[in-house]
């Protein structure tokens, strides 16, 4: 159990941070296809 805590922790963690890529990532697709 405290196995499978520490996982969902490290996700919770990653997660925002993998949110945050795709926006910056969107943002930057958005911004080539108005160049």
């Amino acid at each position: 159990m405290p196995l499978n805590r520490s996982v969902l922790k490290m996700g919770d963690i990653l997660f925002p941070l993998h949110r945050q890529r795709w926006q910056i990532l969107k943002d930057l697709s958005q911004q080539n296809h108005l160049c």
